[in-house]
């Protein structure tokens, strides 16, 4: 890390803040990892839901 924060200047108070925020942006980002079998299956529910969209909205004179 070519930047470095120097922890010592940080009262408990602020230390303890700063973990905190840190845990919540790691947990922030772990639920938003791409999961390529999730977005499988929602491309899949998706397209099943177009194709019957498409077949309903066939016009039907007789109906």
């Amino acid at each position: 890390m070519k930047d470095q924060f120097d922890l010592e200047l940080l009262d408990e108070s602020a230390l303890r803040l700063l973990i905190k925020q840190a845990k919540n942006e790691l947990e922030r980002r772990e639920k938003s990892k791409f999961d390529p079998k999730e977005a499988l299956s929602v491309l899949e529910f998706e397209l099943k839901r177009h194709r019957k969209k498409r077949k309903e909205s066939v016009f039907n004179p007789f109906a």
